[in-house]
């Protein structure tokens, strides 16, 4: 903006020369102040994702859900000429035993793709991420696809598999090398997704243990002992079913691996299955039960009714022989 003061002498020229400088001002104000002194950063949505993509972890995700079978392969490798290969993955997982085994593999095929030989099943959780490598010296010489499986069963809970990287390599040399940093979030690499993870899957505690009796009596209260740990250190919840239709709810938090003691009254003769699980801070649960068995009879102590029954027999017999009572 031109402002132009003509030279009109005295005070007409000052009042002027002041109107410009605070219209001058003004739009200074207006215009640079929000650019230095503002601390809020403005990013569009390309932007955010540039930068959460800088921050994580990219990788590829199998997925979660019920009754899954997903793959993921490599393009076909060549390994003409190259001795001694193997396979290094960066991997973390959480495949857990909900409704049944739940087990991820990996796997080669010497026919692209047609059938598969499995190089490694995979169980378990991992609290970090951790490198596998594994020997491929018998597909030497041969073009091979490298097929990574993920199954799980019904009611599964299980977090899945996550891959960061992949790499074949020679004795001397670096035959295949995907990290998937040239993949936009969201995208398939096969029946995964390319994604990132910046932590670490949350594991469940493991399945309680059971301590205490295996029999009593109605109406009497029986003292029980349960202990578990959690991978994570978190504190715990515990779940107990005294199999009576009673149940404690999740009662807690207790320290990780702390022992606790809880009682519990049966009062009819039967026999109850008493089951426990637990759950973490995090409402990370193990759906697995440990169970044990307890047994309630009213005559448990049959040597105590035979002895009562024998002290009444001799004192019947006392008072009809007083004599012997002298005797003894």
């Amino acid at each position: 903006m031109v402002i132009i003061i003509k030279n009109q002498g005295g005070k007409k020229k000052m009042k002027k020369k002041t109107i410009g400088i605070i219209i001058c001002t003004l739009l200074t104000t207006t215009i640079l102040l929000p650019t230095v002194y503002s601390t809020e950063e403005k990013y569009t949505p390309n932007q955010e994702k540039t930068i959460l993509e800088n921050l994580q972890v990219k990788c590829i995700f199998s997925g979660v859900g019920n009754n899954l079978d997903k793959w993921a392969k490599t393009p076909t490798i060549d390994l003409t000429g190259i001795s001694s290969p193997r396979l290094k993955i960066k991997t973390m997982y959480e495949i857990l035993p909900f409704g049944g085994d739940e087990y991820a593999y990996i796997k080669v095929s010497e026919n692209g793709g047609n059938s598969w030989t499995e190089l490694q099943k995979i169980n378990g959780y991992t609290s970090q991420w951790l490198t596998m490598e594994i020997e491929l010296g018998n597909v030497t010489d041969k073009n091979i696809i490298i097929g990574f499986e993920y199954t799980t069963k019904t009611n599964s809970n299980s977090d899945g598999w996550w891959i960061e990287n992949i790499i074949v390599m020679g004795s001397h040399e670096e035959v295949y090398n995907e990290d998937f940093s040239d993949y936009d979030l969201g995208d398939p690499w096969g029946e995964w997704t390319v994604t990132v993870q910046a932590g670490f899957p949350n594991a469940p505690p493991d399945v309680p243990i059971i301590g205490g009796p295996t029999n009593g009596k109605p109406g009497q209260d029986y003292n029980f002992t349960l202990i578990t740990t959690d991978p994570d250190g978190d504190n715990v919840y515990y779940w107990i079913d005294w199999g009576d239709g009673t149940n404690t709810g999740y009662i807690g938090p207790y320290l990780t691996g702390e022992k606790i003691t809880k009682n519990h009254t049966w009062t009819k003769k039967g026999t109850y299955t008493i089951q426990a699980k637990a759950k973490d801070t995090k409402e990370e649960e193990l759906n697995i039960w440990r169970k044990l068995t307890f047994t309630v009879n009213k005559n448990k102590d049959k040597q105590t009714n035979i002895q009562q029954i024998l002290e009444k027999l001799i004192e019947w017999i006392l008072s009809l022989f007083p004599i012997l009572n002298k005797v003894i």
